[in-house]
């Protein structure tokens, strides 16, 4: 009768292993989609800046929206570095354009 105690206490913590090892992977893929989502929220936020900016000036001027978009960012502590601020300005001036 022992030896069954014994067997089915290894088995109830196996269960309990199992089942708290699906719990953190749940959790684990989780987090991963909202920090995806996330990033691609921050994302469309950085672009829509962008496009502003870019349609509110009369003429094209890269230095001019770039410090525009550096200000907002700053002021609004949207985190960016500056390879990405042109490669917003850039797409959001193709869209602007019509794709030329």
């Amino acid at each position: 009768m022992q030896t069954f105690n014994g067997v089915a206490n290894i088995i109830i913590l196996a269960l309990f292993g199992i089942l708290l090892i699906a719990l953190l992977f749940a959790i684990y893929q989780c987090l991963k989609a909202f920090k995806i989502e996330r990033l691609k929220n921050e994302l469309a936020i950085k672009r829509s800046y962008a496009e502003i900016f870019i349609s509110s000036s009369n003429r094209f001027d890269r230095e001019l929206v770039k410090s525009q978009l550096i200000d907002v960012f700053q002021k609004e502590e949207i985190p960016f570095n500056y390879e990405e601020i042109d490669r917003l300005i850039e797409a959001a001036k193709q869209d602007y354009l019509g794709g030329n």
